[in-house]
């Protein structure tokens, strides 16, 4: 047998410790006071109270007795604090003092208890400021009458394992009859800090002065009960297997199940077995690997007459449909009565109780446990009434499994995959057949196992926020200084002041001077930390003790945001703005994309950034099927400008609406030459070939922060496009189609041309800018195909 025992360290301290039985007098007197005359209750007390003042001295200060009356208390009271429904043998229990332990009384089970636990000796206590608070609780509650909210229990946690099976108990040390006493003239003055350090506000090292403990005795004596705690240790431990589910290693999680587990059922040798219901395609699946976790599954496999049932494709689906019509949980204490296939074979390997509970989330079964055991009769109702508590705690597992399964299945397909889009998905099957003909290999041909297109014409388009990095900044910063500027103004008004308050103003105002020069990331992070760590706990312990301040510090709190404890409007506002500028566009190109699929077959990619951009690749190789012409990529060239004054447009009706003003820029990089494109397993994402194609890849990442030459001025601007390109080929290509635009009066007629400083080595780098005409009527129709084809 392993015995554990995590007893607190209990330091030397300079308290005297008494047996007195004076306050439990004082106790009952108070309680009969309260009883009405005549009550059985006030009977009781005067019983006690008769048999026990003439034991006890009533003016000594010092009290002895004798083992014989010593003996004689214990049992008026055990009659008198022990509840009646228990017996000696069943409540282990002792009477005594706690520092060090010494025990005038204790039950036979108490001392089976006990015994063994104190023979490993004491643990060093994690935290032996929290036993020093509890003096300064008891005597700041019994001589100063000061409440507390949360107190202290005094407890000594062990456990006692016997057989693989840990059972856990509490030893409580109740105090009620214990009573500090003073003899000196009179109490020292309350200080402050104490209090703080009794309910936890301050640390030890903080106090300037200490409660005189040295002048204090305790007396009075304490009564000692164990309980066994296994149930509650067991559940809190399989809430320690869910906390850890994103971090724990999956074989140490069933293992920590399973352990707590057989604790709360008290079955050492019980076969467990947790199994989820995985569903593709919305039909269920079995997977070979979570079967290794079945009880049914693993008797299967073990068994040669049984064994094909595993190679049947549909078997999970035939459990789980028998599970859904009845899906109560299924006990068979005695595996012998039965003659079902299935159980007789669990029975002939040697399992005599079974116990299977599905599990459902709303009306979806999602998995199964599984117990059973070698003896007859061991699982039954007990056993079935402690795995109901588990329920929620296994439904959230399984729903994890579930979630990681999907997102694995996700993954793979990321993994071997790009997002597969109607028009080159038929390149990537042809791909795969290649793979299955050679043996699910990768095929000898390097052709043969390449999804490439080439002869494409790329196009590249992005709508960012303008200034996005900027304003952020500015939005932090101004919610720091208003939320600075509101701790000020609280503690002005305070007029009871303590030592830490002024201290506080001081680093508020530091931080004030901080905000006025400029705000670094490090600068954020300490002011956001003096905010949460500092100020918010002394804001709620001012909202405690003075009453005025009540109203004006949860209007503060209430300024904050719930999750980080800041202000946060400025930074709301932003967020907010940017988040529905980034839906307008999103909705709208995503709409778009799948009209302009019937312009010509293309991949299209979008990337989100603080904006938007896109890539569109389009050819005949892409569309074998399909004639690639000119005029589909003039077309495609149009949707283009088009979409990016739309965009425009549509964001720039937003701005009233917006709890900041952002605004948004357009940019287009025009390239007449095709490039080839091809399918990258190791980035798993298409990207660009040849020299010259990843020349226009390089120029495409690097044009976002292109300013103009000789000016210091950015390229991109709101209320344009900005149309980035090389060679006046490429520009030929647009001019026809920003005519056409001029003409409808969408763009302005002035064409601004432009050249670029060099942007990381890329030199000779043009640009022209296009002037958007906004209109004020309502929102403009969704650019019709038709139209597009002019």
């Amino acid at each position: 047998m392993d015995t554990h025992l995590n007893l607190p360290e209990i330091p030397a301290h300079p308290m005297d410790l008494r047996l007195s039985f004076k306050p439990f007098i004082k106790y009952l007197t108070q309680r009969k006071a309260t009883i009405p005359a005549g009550d059985v209750q006030s009977q009781v007390v005067d019983y006690l109270l008769e048999q026990l003042n003439p034991l006890i001295p009533a003016d000594s200060i010092e009290e002895t007795y004798t083992p014989d009356q010593l003996e004689a208390i214990a049992q008026l009271l055990k009659l008198s604090v022990l509840p009646i429904v228990g017996t000696e043998r069943e409540i282990p229990y002792a009477f005594g003092l706690p520092i060090p332990l010494e025990l005038f009384h204790a039950s036979d089970t108490f001392i089976q208890y006990i015994t063994p636990a104190l023979e490993m000796g004491n643990e060093e206590h994690k935290n032996p400021t929290d036993k020093l608070r509890y003096f300064y609780q008891l005597i700041l509650e019994n001589c100063y009458t000061i409440r507390f909210i949360k107190e202290l229990t005094p407890s000594i946690s062990f456990q006692k394992t016997e057989r693989g099976i840990t059972k856990y108990y509490r030893l409580k040390v109740n105090v009620n009859f214990v009573e500090p006493q003073y003899y000196q003239s009179e109490l020292p003055p309350l200080q402050n800090e104490w209090v703080e350090f009794a309910k936890g506000y301050r640390s030890f090292e903080q106090m300037t002065s200490t409660l005189p403990l040295h002048l204090f005795t305790l007396s009075g004596f304490c009564v000692f009960l164990v309980e066994d705690i296994t149930e509650e240790s067991s559940l809190q431990q399989l809430k320690e297997v869910f906390i850890h589910l994103q971090t724990d290693s999956e074989e140490l999680i069933y293992n920590r199940f399973e352990k707590a587990l057989r604790d709360l059922c008290g079955l050492p040798d019980i076969h467990i077995g947790l199994m989820p219901f995985f569903k593709v395609n919305d039909t269920y699946v079995f997977h070979p690997q979570f079967s290794n976790r079945s009880v049914f599954f693993t008797q299967i496999r073990t068994c040669e007459q049984h064994g094909d049932l595993l190679q049947q494709p549909d078997i999970q689906k035939t459990i789980a449909q028998r599970l859904k019509q009845h899906d109560h949980p299924h006990l068979f204490c005695d595996l012998n009565q039965f003659a079902e296939p299935e159980l007789r074979l669990l029975h002939n390997n040697g399992l005599k109780s079974f116990m299977l509970y599905p599990i459902k989330a709303g009306d979806e079964l999602i998995g199964v446990i599984e117990m059973a055991s070698e003896n007859a009769d061991s699982l039954g109702e007990e056993v079935l009434f402690k795995v109901e508590k588990v329920v929620p705690l296994v439904r959230e597992l399984l729903l994890f499994q579930i979630n990681e399964f999907n997102k694995n299945v996700d993954r793979l397909i990321r993994q071997r995959f790009t997002s597969l889009q109607p028009a080159v998905e038929w390149k990537f099957n042809e791909v795969a057949w290649q793979y299955l003909k050679a043996g699910n290999r990768k095929p000898t041909q390097p052709e043969l196992a390449r999804v490439r297109f080439p002869q494409v014409y790329p196009l590249y388009g992005a709508v960012d926020i303008r200034n996005s990095s900027s304003e952020r900044h500015r939005a932090v910063r101004h919610d720091l200084s208003q939320q600075l500027s509101g701790v000020e103004q609280l503690l002005e008004k305070v007029k009871e002041r303590e030592y830490r308050h002024e201290a506080l103003l001081e680093w508020n105002k530091h931080y004030q001077n901080v905000l006025l020069l400029d705000l670094s990331p490090d600068d954020e992070e300490s002011i956001t930390l003096f905010l949460i760590q500092q100020v918010s706990p002394y804001l709620r312990h001012l909202q405690q003790s003075q009453k005025e301040l009540q109203e004006p510090i949860e209007s503060y709190f209430r300024q904050t945001d719930p999750q980080s404890g800041i202000f946060h409007r400025a930074q709301r506002d932003y967020e907010q703005s940017l988040d529905w500028i980034n839906s307008t566009v999103n909705s709208y190109i995503e709409q778009e994309e799948q009209k302009l699929q019937s312009v010509y077959p293309h991949y299209f990619e979008k990337y989100r950034t603080d904006g938007m951009e896109y890539n569109i690749y389009v050819g005949q190789s892409i569309a074998p099927k399909t004639p690639f012409v000119a005029d589909d990529l003039r077309r495609l060239r149009l949707w283009q400008l088009t979409s990016m004054i739309e965009m425009a447009q549509l964001t720039h009706r937003l701005l009233p609406h917006l709890p900041l003003p952002l605004q948004t820029t357009q940019l287009i990089l025009a390239h007449a030459q095709p490039v080839a494109i091809s399918f990258r397993e190791d980035e798993h994402r298409f990207d660009v070939e040849g020299s010259y194609s990843i020349r226009y890849e390089v120029i495409k990442k690097r044009i976002d922060k292109a300013v103009v030459l000789g000016s210091g001025e950015r390229l991109t601007q709101p209320d344009q496009i900005a149309l980035v390109y090389m060679n006046q080929q490429e520009i030929s290509d647009f001019l026809p189609l920003i005519h056409q635009l001029q003409e409808k009066n969408q763009i302005a007629a002035e064409i601004e041309y432009l050249e670029l400083e060099p942007v990381q080595g890329l030199v000779g780098l043009k640009a022209i800018r296009l002037r958007i005409q906004y209109t004020n009527s309502a929102p403009v129709q969704d650019l019709q195909l038709e139209q597009v084809r002019l």
